[in-house]
């Protein structure tokens, strides 16, 4: 069930929906920063939620796209929610 409505989600996830999350967790996204995490979300979200998708692997990807200071506060969202999904 709860896959079902994330797929939805993610369907009509927008760029703007992206910028305003991260700003509601102090992450500020430069339009750069914004793209990546717009095009990571939708191009893997599915092998994530398949769990083929691991931590180790997100991180690095994130580490690539991310500034330092926006990687350190996504790592500390990222363990907070990702058993939640």
């Amino acid at each position: 069930m709860n896959n079902l409505i994330i797929l939805k989600y993610i369907k009509n996830l927008t760029p703007d929906d992206v910028y305003t999350y991260a700003c509601k967790k102090d992450i500020i996204l430069n339009s750069q920063e914004l793209s990546g995490v717009y095009k990571y979300i939708k191009d893997n979200y599915a092998d994530y939620l398949k769990g083929y998708l691991k931590k180790d692997i997100i991180l690095r990807d994130a580490k690539n796209i991310l500034s330092d200071v926006n990687y350190k506060k996504f790592v500390k969202y990222f363990d907070m929610y990702k058993d939640k999904i």
